[in-house]
């Protein structure tokens, strides 16, 4: 089985969830943010989704075996935050059409040109993680991940406080503000998502919740032209860190000072000597920068011979991932164009937002570009 439900809470709701809602959860879409999550943050792959259903009970809800992942009080805290990181990001983008998240570096970040989402004035604490957009907002975005015990259907329909997790992700979102200086304008608008998810193990009993939360902050509509060119700079910055932790550039990304300034180079490297195009074994043809996602490691996929290497060399692995940032993406961040992107998915293909992701053993040949 490649899918769990979780019980399923989203403010506002719009009248379609029920006491009963439940939410499918999709190994492809967990593998796919994974591998964006991971990608953008230039940090250690995380390579447990690679084995997800073999720490998963059979039940139709999302329930870890045992006690769930981690050996020791510490570790299932690390696990329960990388995990809820992922849950979050499959979540945003695969039902609320986010369609970038760039993690937030600081409390005074420049995501683009003279544009900067940082703490409010007289405000403390934490940041959110991520700094994003779709189609026409600005997102600010923070993912939690729980062991809470407490009875959220209460917290949800009977009255009761909103669990801790999610209350404390409002406040980081609420913390912060965006201003494009270059403009004038200051406290932009933007949607700022909470999402926490509850994990339900065999030993805690509890169910399993993902509830997310969605209000509006900011007093300042933007400007729909410095909306789409700050997007399509964050684009660049995301590509840049995915380009980097592929192996496809030795070129460390530049992170945000509290100095406005460019975060990307002026000139931004496609790197298109090292674009391939991939056959799968449907006739689907991917094209651009492909890597092999083995063990928690990215590994160029530069010749066919390098998948049956692959291939070969962990034949033991049930899931063997390739990934592939997609020429339209590369092309779209060197020509600086606000990034737009058709969903495509099959059994074990799926291309959202730039990245393809599929079955290393469909690829069937490798081609020059």
């Amino acid at each position: 089985m490649s899918s769990r439900d979780v019980r399923f809470y989203r403010y506002p709701n719009n009248g379609t969830i029920s006491r009963h809602t439940t939410l499918s959860l999709d190994l492809l879409d967990l593998a796919h943010a994974n591998i964006r999550e991971v990608g953008s943050t230039v940090g250690p792959a995380s390579v447990y989704l690679s084995t997800f259903n073999a720490h998963l009970t059979n039940d139709s809800m999302l329930i870890w075996r045992g006690s769930g992942p981690g050996a020791d009080r510490e570790l299932r805290r690390s696990y329960s935050n990388i995990h809820g990181r992922i849950f979050a990001r499959s979540y945003l983008e695969k039902c609320e059409g986010v369609t970038g998240l760039l993690p937030i570096e600081g409390k005074y970040f420049n995501f683009s040109p003279s544009a900067t989402v940082r703490m409010r004035d007289n405000e403390n604490g934490d940041m959110p993680d991520w700094i994003g957009w779709n189609s026409t907002d600005y997102v600010v975005a923070e993912a939690k991940g729980t062991r809470d015990g407490n009875n959220w259907e209460k917290s949800f329909w009977d009255g009761y406080a909103i669990p801790p997790s999610l209350r404390k992700a409002q406040e980081q979102v609420a913390r912060v503000q965006i201003d494009l200086y270059h403009y004038g304008a200051q406290d932009v608008e933007f949607k700022g998502w909470a999402v926490a998810s509850r994990w339900a193990t065999e030993e805690n009993g509890l169910d399993p919740w993902l509830a997310a939360i969605d209000p509006r902050h900011g007093l300042e509509p933007p400007n729909p032209e410095w909306f789409m060119a700050s997007a399509a700079e964050m684009q660049r910055e995301i590509l840049e860190r995915m380009i980097f932790s592929f192996g496809f550039s030795d070129r460390a990304p530049k992170f945000s000072t509290k100095e406005p300034r460019i975060l990307l180079s002026e000139e931004f490297d496609p790197r298109r000597d090292y674009w391939k195009q991939l056959v799968l074994s449907d006739g689907r043809t991917v094209c651009g920068l492909s890597v092999a996602y083995i063990r928690g490691a990215f590994l160029p996929i530069n010749r066919y011979e390098d998948i049956t290497f692959y291939i070969n060399s962990f034949s033991e692995e049930r899931l063997l991932w390739a990934a592939t940032i997609l020429d339209l993406s590369l092309n779209a961040a060197e020509d600086r164009k606000f990034p737009e992107y058709e969903t495509e998915r099959e059994d074990s293909f799926l291309s959202r937002n730039g990245l393809a992701i599929f079955d290393l053993r469909a690829v069937r040949e490798v081609h020059e570009v």
